[in-house]
């Protein structure tokens, strides 16, 4: 009799020992509700990471392409094939890295239609040889990055890029937590360098390895001269007279305006500042 009721009792503690169905169809109910509240703010954490990993990512590609520049005292195309090389070889990013963000979508690199004149034309790229006789009129760029889908093509008009880049009314591509955009201003790294001459025959310099390049004659006791815009620390070679046989007389990188003269002292003839 006392074995009946132990195992009485034993089946009764069993039974209470279990979830009945309604308590667990509350749990689950708790259990959506809190995924329900955390799920968004999960989400948009990882979205804000994401964007702000691609911020700094669009900031490192821009610096690496303002290095290769003056690295190589070139600038590439808005081709696709041509800026990625340019980053790739000045930096350590693979190309992969470079062209697609980590969502796998394109990025695209914008040049101001307007960077070398007053007037929209495809940027045509730049390979320093001689130098620039003008100062670019407005040497700008877009990198831009979309987490959702590749960059598309804007029109090539100077409105239209001063749209997208002052972010006004009407321009075709919108910073957002999705769409990033990384501004790269190279007007800072030009210079202007003067290169006058005193003589009757013509001494000449030389960019890098570049082609080199006459200085006009004086004429009627006034200097001949010529006015050149090149890069930061570009190497110019300063040659005696006459063009082109002289022998070089001076090295100099630039780093900021810069300007030499042709001249005697009565005696020899020599660059001087």
């Amino acid at each position: 009799m006392h074995f009946r009721t132990t195992n009485m009792i034993q089946k009764h503690d069993n039974r209470q020992s279990g979830f009945s169905l309604m308590e667990l169809i509350a749990v689950m109910a708790i259990i959506a509700i809190l995924a329900g509240t955390l799920a968004p703010n999960v989400f948009d954490a990882i979205r804000r990471a994401r964007a702000d990993a691609e911020i700094e990512n669009l900031a490192s590609i821009a610096k690496s392409i303002e290095l290769s520049v003056l690295q190589n005292k070139t600038i590439p195309t808005a081709t696709t094939s041509a800026w990625v090389l340019a980053v790739e070889n000045s930096s350590d990013f693979n190309a992969q890295d470079i062209e697609f963000n980590r969502l796998n979508f394109r990025r695209r690199l914008i040049f101001d239609p307007r960077f070398f004149s007053t007037t929209d034309s495809t940027f045509p790229g730049l390979n320093q040889n001689q130098g620039l006789a003008n100062l670019p009129n407005s040497a700008r760029a877009l990198l831009v990055s979309d987490m959702t889908t590749n960059v598309a093509n804007i029109p090539n008009t100077a409105a239209e890029f001063n749209a997208v880049w002052d972010q006004t009314a009407g321009a075709d591509l919108i910073e957002s937590s999705d769409l990033k955009i990384q501004r790269i201003n190279f007007s800072n790294k030009f210079h202007r360098v003067i290169l006058s001459n005193q003589h009757a025959n013509q001494p000449f310099y030389q960019l890098e390895n570049g082609t080199t390049t006459a200085i006009p004659a004086a004429v009627g006791g006034s200097d001949g001269s010529i006015t050149r815009f090149v890069l930061q620390d570009t190497k110019i070679s300063l040659y005696a007279e006459p063009f082109p046989v002289g022998g070089k007389q001076l090295v100099h990188i630039v780093k900021s305006d810069w300007s030499m003269r042709y001249q005697t002292d009565g005696a020899n003839w020599s660059w001087e500042e």
